[in-house]
C-alpha cells in the first residue's frame, strides 16, 4: 500500500506541474497574440491559432547551446570549406552564370559572394532541414533566456509573414534549428525586409526559386553596406604575424600600406585570429565587407569561410 501511495503522490505532483506549465504556455500565447494584434493589427485569433499549434523542440535547444560556429577555425573550415564544396560552387556559378551576372550588375553585389552564401547556407539546395520553423522559433523565444528577445521578435515576424504571404503560411515548413527559412536561410524578419520577387510571378519564393533567392541575398548585402568588387579579408603573411597580433580584435591603426597590404577606403581594418589548435593559428586583416557578411551570420568563422569560397571562385575566373 505504501508503494501505491508513493506512486500516487508522484503522479499527482507531475499532473499538477503539467497543468501549471500548460497554464503558463496558454498565458504566454494569449499575451503574445494580444501584442501582435495591438502593434501589427493582425487578428488575435489568427496568431493564437498558429501559436497554439506549435510545440517545444528539444533538439533546437540542444543545438543552440553548441553551434558549429563555436568550433575552432580548423574544425569549422573542415566542414564548410572542402575541396568538394569549392568545386560544387564553381559548377553552380557556371550553371547560373547568366542570372547571377544580371543580378550582380543590378545590385552591385559580387556574384561570387551570393554563391558562397548559398554554398554555406543550403549546400546549393541539397541541405534538407528537419526542424519545424514555427516550433524552433517558439521554443527559443519561450525557453532560451539568453536570446529570448531576439527570437520573440522573429516569432512575431513569423506570424506576420504567414499572414502576408501564403507561400509561408504552412505549419510544416522546415528550417534550421534557429528558425531560418529556405535556400538562403533567411530569418522571418529578413524575408519581410529584404526578400525580392525577382521573376515577377507575384510571390517571393525562397524555398524553391533561385532567381528570387539570388536577388534577395544581393538585396540583403547591398542594404547592409556591401562594397562591390572590394576586398573581404587578406591573410597576414608569416613575417608580419608578431607585429600585427597586438591588434587582434580591434580596429587597426597601423598603416598597413607600409607592409604592402591593401588599405581600406576609410583607412580602417581589423585583425582577426583563427586557430587550428592551441599552437597553430593565422591572422587575417578584415575589411568592411567582412563585417557585412557578419550581419548575415555574426560568426567570424562563417565570414572567413565565405571569403575563402569567394577567393576560390574569383581565382578560377582568372585561370
Amino acid at each position: 500500500m505504501k508503494i501505491i501511495f508513493i506512486f500516487f503522490i508522484i503522479y499527482h505532483i507531475f499532473a499538477v506541474l503539467a497543468i501549471a506549465n500548460d497554464n503558463l504556455t496558454n498565458n504566454y500565447i494569449d499575451n503574445l497574440s494580444k501584442i501582435i494584434e495591438q502593434r501589427y493589427y493582425i487578428p488575435y485569433d489568427f496568431s493564437k491559432k498558429i501559436l497554439s499549434s506549435l510545440n517545444i523542440d528539444n533538439k533546437t535547444l540542444e543545438k543552440i547551446v553548441a553551434p558549429k560556429e563555436a568550433l575552432i577555425w580548423g574544425k569549422y573550415k573542415d566542414i564548410f570549406v572542402t575541396e568538394k564544396r569549392i568545386n560544387d560552387a564553381k559548377a553552380f556559378l557556371k550553371e547560373h552564370l547568366d542570372i547571377l551576372r544580371k543580378i550582380e550588375n543590378e545590385f552591385k553585389v559580387d556574384k561570387e559572394i551570393i554563391v558562397a552564401l548559398v554554398a554555406i547556407e543550403s549546400n546549393f539546395g541539397k541541405y534538407k532541414p528537419v526542424h519545424n520553423v514555427g516550433d524552433a522559433l517558439f521554443t527559443l523565444a519561450k525557453e532560451y533566456p539568453p536570446r529570448s528577445n531576439f527570437f520573440t521578435k522573429e516569432l512575431i515576424h513569423y506570424i506576420i509573414l504567414r499572414r502576408l504571404d501564403k507561400t509561408y503560411d504552412n505549419n510544416n515548413i522546415k528550417g534550421s534549428y534557429a528558425g531560418a527559412i529556405g535556400l538562403p536561410q533567411f530569418m522571418p524578419s529578413s524575408i519581410l525586409s529584404y526578400a525580392v520577387d525577382y521573376d515577377n510571378d507575384c510571390k517571393i519564393d525562397l524555398l524553391n526559386n533561385w532567381p528570387d533567392t539570388f536577388a534577395s541575398i544581393a538585396n540583403y548585402l547591398k542594404s547592409n553596406g556591401w562594397e562591390f568588387n572590394e576586398l573581404i579579408a587578406t591573410k597576414v603573411r608569416p613575417e608580419h604575424v608578431k607585429t600585427l597580433e597586438n591588434f587582434v580584435n580591434q580596429k587597426l591603426s597601423l598603416d598597413i600600406k607600409t607592409l604592402s597590404y591593401p588599405s581600406p577606403k576609410k583607412n580602417t581594418a581589423s585583425i582577426k585570429k583563427f586557430s587550428y589548435d592551441n599552437n597553430t593559428y593565422e591572422l587575417w586583416i578584415t575589411y568592411k565587407n567582412f563585417d557585412v557578411i557578419k550581419t548575415y551570420n555574426r560568426s567570424d568563422n562563417y565570414a572567413l569561410s565565405a571569403t575563402l569560397i569567394v577567393e576560390a571562385l574569383k581565382n578560377a575566373n582568372k585561370e
